[in-house]
């Protein structure tokens, strides 16, 4: 249950030289989560936790984790958590699924209460939709006591102050390394998805063999987030595009490698946060977004991507054939996406995580 970081060299080795008296490290932060890294939701959550272990001590748990978990499983991480949160100055606490709400938060609020400690807990559920859910809206008084809920967009934070809960935006951690301008662009196409959108790669295939008409060596990549594998996989078995030799599938990697691929289409929608827009941004990859998505409030058309509209292929097909022919607007759009995906370094975001820990 408890397993407090230790200062390590590349090797993975305890490193005998690294300074761990400083006032960061001497700070102890216990952190309750999911043990699934496999949803976006959770990733996001681990992401936040991993980075604020390089910056101080953490003692990392879990609680609740799925429905799966027996009672004898339960009551042993109930007794770990006191243990945890009774060593630490404060608790993180990630809410990434609505049973969450009461299998985590509510244990954990009431051992932060017992002994006093400050507790900061992020909200990440998938909201397609832009709804909160009955789940919130029913729990918010308990919510309330926390002394800080953070979550990712300003939607978020808008949908929730109408209920008369107060929250912190702080957008989530890229971890994958910076980059490079994108000068040309080769055709090649990418299409990040999610369960709740398989019957648009319908018509993202439509789209696709529109262009392979002009462009022959053209190539579809279908990925999704770990969570989503399986109903993908089924849909594209049972339809013709499985078949389709320029075709290819695979399990999304998110934010923590920058995507090989030339065009991404962001049609990940189960979360907060688009995944899909902010890898593409940070791989210095041209993106475009239908009007429908999460992400169309982060967009600026046709200077930090493209926004098409979802009726008809033929509109999408004539965009992605204008980036291939265009080089000058990918240049703008690779370099206003890797601008943009700096806001989500973890150097810019770290003072706001700690002033929320210690202040």
């Amino acid at each position: 249950m408890i397993r407090p970081n230790r200062p390590e060299n590349a090797a993975g080795a305890i490193d005998p030289s690294a300074k761990t008296d400083s006032p960061s490290r001497r700070f102890r932060l216990s952190i309750i989560g999911s043990p699934s890294h496999k949803s976006d939701s959770s990733r996001f959550f681990w992401s936040v936790a991993h980075n604020l272990a390089k910056e101080t001590t953490v003692e990392m748990g879990q609680l609740g984790g799925s429905v799966k978990t027996s009672v004898i499983e339960y009551a042993r991480e109930l007794a770990g958590l006191w243990q945890q949160v009774g060593q630490a100055q404060a608790l993180l606490v990630g809410l990434d699924s609505q049973l969450a709400i009461i299998t985590r938060f509510v244990p954990t609020m009431l051992a932060a209460r017992f002994y006093g400690r400050r507790l900061i807990v992020l909200i990440d559920l998938p909201t397609p939709d832009r709804r909160i859910p009955k789940s919130i809206r029913l729990s918010r008084s308990l919510l309330r006591l926390a002394d800080h809920l953070v979550v990712q967009t300003e939607w978020e934070a808008i949908a929730l102050r109408r209920l008369g809960v107060t929250t912190t935006v702080i957008p989530p951690v890229m971890s994958c390394a910076l980059g490079q301008l994108i000068k040309n662009v080769q055709p090649h196409l990418h299409v990040q998805i999610d369960r709740g959108r398989l019957l648009e790669l319908e018509r993202i295939y439509r789209t696709f063999t529109i262009v392979r008409q002009k462009y022959p060596r053209i190539e579809l990549t279908i990925s999704a987030c770990a969570d989503s594998k399986k109903s993908v996989e089924l849909f594209l078995k049972r339809s013709s595009i499985g078949s389709d030799p320029g075709v290819h599938f695979g399990i999304d990697r998110g934010t923590d490698s920058p995507s090989p691929i030339d065009l991404t289409i962001c049609l990940d929608t189960q979360t907060s946060f688009p995944l899909s827009l902010l890898s593409a941004w940070r791989s210095g990859t041209p993106a475009l977004v239908p009007s429908y998505s999460i992400a169309f409030s982060m967009v600026k058309d046709r200077q930090n991507a493209i926004v098409y509209s979802e009726y008809g292929s033929g509109s999408l097909a004539d965009t992605i054939i204008e980036l291939v022919e265009s080089p000058s607007l990918v240049q703008q759009l690779s370099a206003q996406g890797l601008k943009e995906s700096m806001s989500f370094d973890w150097a810019t975001l770290l003072s706001r995580w700690w002033l929320l820990l210690t202040q």
